[in-house]
């Protein structure tokens, strides 16, 4: 017969510390009297993964909302397992088009902790914009006439619309004239 116990039992301060923080998990003794570490559910995350994926580590979620909202279901479905649950995010840059969210109901509990962490090793970035590539300068004379002498050769241009941005919001005059104060005495163009 298995019984589950707490895994800080019988271990000093500094040790149950790091197994409940880190390792989120419970420690199980078998009939045998031999312990074994139990974990809690696992979902991974891997930017080459799949958002219809299971979100197992051979075929990972693409996103932090897809493992959000999986988590999520099962809170309201059959609660929270024991042991809690971990979310692996594996090396990678992931771009955020909108604010990754978590909110009360995304909470665990000191017994099954929701914990979010990169994968051992790797090095995972959370970007808020997109990852601009292929800069070109600026050759369209109409531009290069505007820009200051000196400035000519060394401005370079993206195309955005390349990246998949299609939506540059409104750039007012009264913001271009709070981003430089400058141009304040100059009439507009």
């Amino acid at each position: 017969m298995n019984r589950t116990i707490n895994a800080a039992a019988g271990l000093p301060n500094t040790a149950c510390l790091v197994l409940a923080t880190i390792l989120a998990s419970t420690l199980t003794l078998s009939a045998s009297g031999t312990q074994e570490l139990v974990l809690g559910t696992e979902f991974h995350v891997a930017a080459s993964g799949n958002d219809a994926n299971a979100g197992t580590a051979s075929k990972p979620f693409a996103t932090l909302e897809r493992a959000r909202d999986e988590i999520r279901l099962l809170k309201t479905g059959k609660g929270l397992p024991a042991g809690g649950i971990t979310v692996t995010v594996h090396g990678g840059v992931y771009e955020l088009s909108r604010a990754f969210e978590l909110t009360a109901e995304d909470a665990g509990t000191e017994s099954a902790p929701i914990v979010y962490r990169a994968r051992q090793g790797d090095d995972v970035r959370l970007s808020g914009g997109k990852h601009v590539t292929a800069w070109k300068p600026v050759t369209d004379p109409a531009v290069l006439e505007r820009l200051d002498p000196t400035a000519r050769g060394q401005v370079v241009q993206a195309d955005m619309s390349v990246l998949g941005v299609k939506d540059f919001g409104e750039m007012s005059r009264s913001a271009v004239l709070r981003l430089q104060p400058s141009l304040r005495d100059r009439p507009a163009r």
